[in-house]
């Protein structure tokens, strides 16, 4: 039973599967949507304008990209780890531009996702090399 509390049933690998295809996903989809869908992207345009986002010719195409191609990446497993890396600064910068860093951090969807990246990151499945 002792066991069975400490090191569980497992099915580790299969939890961190599909902890990388939810987040892998997730960013897939809204990058997605704001890369092809033409009201998205007005909408994440207006919201780069109002936040003030530097060079924003570049910007409102180059965040969905990242989160399009890094989603994927991370969802097929293809330089997942890096992709990874690059979803979490994408987090960061969305952080400390967007939200307050105070109350509403803790409150954020975005940190629930932050730290399903940093466990798959961390806990992966790695490969054997015999």
């Amino acid at each position: 039973m002792m066991d069975l509390l400490f090191a569980g049933i497992g099915w580790t690998d299969l939890a961190m599967t599909l902890n990388r295809i939810a987040v892998g996903a997730f960013f897939m989809l809204s990058g997605y949507h704001k890369l092809f869908n033409a009201e998205r992207h007005r909408t994440i345009v207006d919201e780069l304008k109002a936040l003030g986002v530097p060079a924003l010719g570049f910007n409102q195409w180059w965040v969905p990209l990242i989160e399009f191609s890094a989603g994927t990446a991370v969802l097929v497993g293809l330089l997942a780890p890096l992709a990874a890396l690059g979803l979490l600064v994408i987090i960061a910068l969305v952080a400390l531009t967007v939200l307050s860093f105070t109350a509403h951090l803790l409150f954020s969807p975005w940190v629930l996702v932050a730290i399903g990246i940093l466990v798959w990151i961390k806990f992966r499945p790695r490969r054997s090399h015999q």
